[in-house]
């Protein structure tokens, strides 16, 4: 099984889809800065399960990882 990790992505979509594609994981496992970014690359690589790590947050109700 051949995983992709990714952190302080800073909204750089562009750069982790191409690495998405000249790679081919089995699994993308994101670790912040931001959600969103492994929201699009979720959307944009949908046969790929893209686990993300939110960032730490200072209210409690938005703590712990999410699976796309």
């Amino acid at each position: 099984m051949k995983i992709l990790v990714f952190s302080d992505s800073h909204g750089n979509v562009a750069n982790m889809a191409d690495v998405v594609r000249l790679e081919h994981p089995d699994r993308v496992l994101h670790m912040g800065d931001l959600a969103r970014d492994a929201e699009e690359l979720a959307r944009q690589f949908p046969d790929i399960p893209v686990t993300y790590v939110p960032p730490v947050s200072p209210h409690p109700a938005r703590a712990g990882a999410g699976q796309l």
